[in-house]
């Protein structure tokens, strides 16, 4: 309270305020500070408690699994989502910021136990092949992960959500006997995370700010795998025209964090579509020119951003659009 106390003395001197009011705003204000501290702290252990908890599952697994019985298998994983849906049940909806962090990775964890179960249900019980049981399982984490998302806006939780509905959709495409080359699965992965990112900023997935970032990331890294098969040109090329799509959304609305997106996506994409269309021949001269304007670009669009993002706090909206959705982001989206 050094600071805030050394403002109100001055606001207090200055007849703004009189000694009574600043003496409530100051014991407010400490009050605030001890329980942030107190639910740092809590999160600080709770994320101990996980590690060792997770780190406890994969050597049970890594050791004693083989020797488990199906019915074993499916109640220790069932424990462990259950155990994990009622922790972060407990904290998503405390008043401490950071008891909603640690709710959201929990609940997020808990999507990640049931997508385990089914697979457990689905191959050792019913026995199913790959393509349902992948669908199968994408779905149980995209569903739970979605509902949980509905009350808990969450970084960890749009995670796996957005995994499962991309796991979905590439295990329809192993339905047919004849199964698609790698470019297929990525495109349809990007075609989920494109409409993920739409939804973000339309505000129906919240923090839009986080499913922004999240799925243009999740778009680039599913046409950098895609890239490996057949159609390697045009995906590289649609990497390139998304990347520079996201850099243009941080020129316009003054994000850095969609800036990082898209000068990554750029100096990854950018030098594999100049050495595909012109080789080795002139591909390293090309290449170095490429980057260096891409710097540019770059140094421009983070001026833009740095200069605009004051600018937007400042608005009478700007607790749900502009600065607390980065804020939202960077702590971990709750």
């Amino acid at each position: 309270m050094g600071k805030p106390r050394h403002h109100l003395d001055r606001w207090v001197a200055a007849g703004l305020l009189d000694p009574d009011q600043a003496a409530a705003i100051a014991k407010h204000e400490t009050a605030d500070d001890r329980t942030q501290r107190r639910g740092v702290t809590a999160e600080a252990i709770g994320y101990v408690g996980a590690a060792l908890a997770l780190g406890a599952v994969g050597l049970l697994v890594a050791d004693a699994w083989p020797r488990f019985t199906v019915g074993g298998r499916i109640a220790l994983a069932s424990l462990l989502t259950v155990v994990a849906a009622g922790a972060g049940a407990a904290v998503a909806r405390a008043d401490a910021t950071a008891m909603r962090r640690l709710g959201g990775l929990l609940l997020a964890a808990a999507a990640l136990g049931a997508a385990w179960v089914t697979a457990l249900v689905a191959s050792d019980v019913l026995d199913w092949e790959t393509a349902p049981l992948v669908i199968v399982v994408g779905s149980a984490a995209a569903v739970l992960a979605s509902v949980c998302l509905a009350a808990v806006p969450s970084f960890p939780l749009q995670l796996v959500g957005l995994a499962g509905l991309q796991t979905v959709a590439c295990g329809l495409l192993l339905l047919p006997r004849l199964t698609p080359n790698a470019a297929w699965f990525g495109l349809v992965a990007w075609s989920v995370a494109i409409v993920w990112a739409l939804l973000g900023r339309a505000g129906v997935v919240r923090p839009p700010v986080a499913a922004t970032v999240l799925g243009g990331a999740a778009a680039l890294l599913a046409l950098q795998f895609g890239a490996f098969g057949d159609g390697r040109t045009a995906l590289l090329l649609l990497g390139v025209v998304t990347a520079a799509t996201w850099v243009g959304l941080a020129v316009g609305d003054g994000r850095w964090t969609d800036l990082v997106v898209g000068g990554v996506g750029l100096f990854v994409f950018v030098p594999q579509v100049v050495f595909e269309l012109f080789g080795d021949a002139i591909g390293a001269p090309a290449t170095l020119l490429v980057v260096g304007l891409l710097l540019v670009l770059l140094a421009t669009g983070l001026g833009r951003a740095r200069r605009e993002v004051p600018r937007g706090s400042g608005r009478s909206d700007g607790a749900s659009g502009g600065r607390g959705d980065d804020a939202g982001c960077a702590t971990g989206g709750v």
